[in-house]
Formats: C-alpha cells, structure tokens, sequence
C-alpha cells in the first residue's frame, strides 16, 4: 500500500517545493519603498537637507485634520500622506520649513496626496475607518496620540518625525521614520503617487527617475 503512495507522496513534496520557491522569487521580486528611500538617500549622501526656504516658497501643504482627511480622500480617491510631528520636535521643525517647504513637493502633494497633519501628542479624540483613537496616558511623560502610535508601529513611543503613506481607504503602503530630504521626499512621492510602486523595481525607478530637485 505504501509503495503505491509513495509517487503520489512524492509528486506532492516536489509540487510544495516549486510553489515555494515560486513564492520566494515573487518575494524578492516585489520592490520595496524602503529601498527607494534608501537609494535616495545613498544618492544625497553629500547633499544635506536644504536651509528653510531653501526652495525661495512661503508655500505649504494643504493640511488636513485626520478626519476630513479621510473622507476627502474616499471623495477623491487620492492617496494619503500622513506626516506625524511634535510641536516640541526640533527636526519636525527642521523637516517642514525645508522639505514641505520646497515647491516641487508641494505640488507632488497637491497633485497626488491627500496631505494629513497629526501631532502625535494631541490631546483630542479622532476617529479613523470607524475606531476611535485618544491619548495614551504613559507614566513620567506627556500622552502620545494612540493613533500615532498605531499608524508609526509604534508601542509605548514615537520616532519623530514619521511620514506614513496609505491608500485611498487607509490601508497602509509604508511608513517611515526620521527626516526625509527634499531630493528623497521627491522620489518617494512620485513613485508612490504615479502608482509605480506595485510593480516597478524600486532601484531601476531610482536610477532612471529624471529628478527635478538637485
């Protein structure tokens, strides 16, 4: 009986390993948006991010409150860009009258971005896909926003300032944490905004992205 099983048992082992391995290749294949922002800033290791007004704008993004941020972008079918700060955060600061100051960006976010504004220490209740979100209460410290925390990843504290890209219904793309560049905020909002991003290698669209910011 066994011995008349065993081709079949067999057939079935090498099936599972070619569909992993299939899989495994599927994986690698898929372009991460990390790498983007790393071939971004690789690319301007040299160039440090720009002095406020650097870009001679006095223009800003249109930001939105959570709220009105989502049901704008379920109207208009834009992606949304969430950029979580603290008003006490010196390279939030920095990150807003450089990279969110430059006209190149601000038109990228226009163009293709619902742009939301959320201090991850506010002290207000928001309500986002239907959940509710306060401040988190956290001993020998001011509250962090449990919204912030939930869309950074984050358990008990924030890494400011984070940027987090989600869909037109707020299912999330990628966030990432830190200061961002103008030179890599325009690579990142172009590959995530024109859709390049589910299917173009995250290192060829880098290399052969004509940037206008230099």
């Amino acid at each position: 009986m066994i011995a008349k099983l065993y081709p079949i048992l067999l057939w079935c082992l090498l099936l599972f390993t070619a569909c992993t391995a299939a899989e495994e290749e599927k994986q690698k294949a898929i372009p991460k948006i990390k790498d983007v922002a790393a071939i971004a800033d690789a690319e301007s290791a040299e160039t440090p991010m720009s002095a406020p007004n650097a870009g001679n704008s006095t223009q800003k993004p249109d930001w939105k409150a959570f709220e009105e941020g989502e049901s704008l972008a379920k109207s208009s079918g834009k992606k949304v860009l969430v950029y979580v700060y603290d008003p006490d955060c010196s390279n939030c600061a920095e990150m807003e009258a450089g990279t969110f100051s430059h006209p190149v960006i601000n038109r990228l976010l226009k163009d293709h971005f619902v742009a939301i504004k959320l201090n991850g220490r506010s002290r207000e209740t928001i309500t986002a896909r239907g959940r509710v979100f306060k401040p988190r209460e956290i001993p020998g410290t001011e509250p962090f926003h449990e919204l912030a925390l939930a869309l950074t990843k984050a358990k008990d504290a924030l890494e400011l300032p984070a940027v987090v890209f989600m869909d037109k219904d707020l299912n999330m793309i990628e966030v990432l944490k830190g200061t961002i560049s103008e030179r890599r905020m325009e690579v990142l909002l172009k590959y995530i905004g024109e859709n390049h991003w589910p299917n173009v290698d995250a290192k060829l669209y880098a290399d052969t992205l004509s940037k206008e910011i230099q």
